[in-house]
């Protein structure tokens, strides 16, 4: 999965296809996404950047001949998708398989047979199961289920839970795993839904919990600071997301949202997830500043 940096803003009505075509026919690949109202031209951000710079004077020539790429090559052969979220699923399949492990963790906990015992195989908190009755064992599990520190990102417990979470996940998770590769989504998702889930478990240990909520708070909180830190990079996230979640969790964490009748929040989590997401964006930025080719760098 290639990392992309911007080369190229434009309105979304102007036709990026000649230059892209010039691009493609030197070699370089190039991805079009849609990006503030407009559209963003990238190409992998392991492009040598002197090579880039002579590839764009080249076609600012006046004597470049741009006719010979206005008309559209054969589909089969065109590379890129179009910049619209249905083709570019390419780009993001590791957003797509925690949207479709997510989906699979809601179904498996509601079916009405076998539900109790995947709850069991799946939540933190050690469970009994006799007789339909759930006791919860506020009990670490051992090293040998060590999958269940992670698991509950993917239970999911009503139609709304999944529904909200996994198009927030897909909105979100996808920005990242486009600009900064599927290696970097899935070190954030790890390491901020393992603290989610373990500051959640250490609040309130007897009550079972799960989603996917905790880490989106840690993407969005990540998502907020990175791009200041790293201003050359925009995940070009919803005006006021960060506002709007903010202003949930406060809800939540009033009793207002418990109150309502939406259930036992898992209030923990999400201000867990948003503190791992915070640390993340400082650490990986000042990582990505000083060693911004380190091989392996998540």
């Amino acid at each position: 999965m290639s990392e992309w940096v911007e080369v190229l803003r434009a309105p979304v009505d102007q036709d990026l296809g000649p230059f892209r075509r010039f691009l493609q026919e030197q070699g370089l690949e190039t991805y079009v996404f849609e990006r503030d109202g407009g559209q963003s031209l990238c190409v992998p951000a392991a492009t040598d950047q002197a090579w880039l710079q002579v590839l764009v004077e080249r076609w600012n020539a006046p004597d470049v001949d741009r006719d010979r790429y206005l008309a559209e090559p054969d589909p089969a052969a065109a590379a890129g998708p179009e910049p619209t979220i249905f083709a570019q699923w390419r780009q993001f399949p590791l957003t797509l398989l925690l949207l479709a492990a997510s989906v699979a963790g809601f179904l498996l906990v509601s079916t009405p047979v076998g539900g109790l015992q995947w709850l069991a195989l799946l939540t933190l908190q050690t469970l009994s199961v006799a007789g339909g009755e759930i006791r919860v064992l506020a009990q670490w599990p051992g090293l040998a289920e060590g999958w269940r520190y992670w698991s509950p990102l993917f239970l999911h417990f009503s139609l709304f839970h999944i529904l909200f979470n996994g198009l927030l996940l897909l909105d979100i998770g996808r920005r990242i795993e486009i600009l900064q590769g599927s290696q970097r989504l899935l070190f954030l998702v790890a390491s901020c839904g393992l603290v989610s889930n373990l500051v959640q478990f250490e609040a309130a240990p007897q009550y079972l919990f799960g989603g996917m909520s905790g880490v989106i708070y840690a993407l969005v909180g990540y998502c907020w600071l990175y791009q200041r830190l790293c201003p050359q990079l925009s995940f070009s996230l919803p005006p006021g997301l960060l506002v709007v979640a903010i202003i949930w969790l406060l809800l939540c964490l009033s009793g207002v949202v418990t109150l309502v009748g939406l259930g036992n929040i898992a209030n923990a989590a999400h201000v867990g997830g948003l503190a791992a997401g915070l640390v993340m964006a400082v650490l990986l930025a000042w990582l990505d500043r000083h060693w911004p080719t380190s091989p392996g760098l998540p």
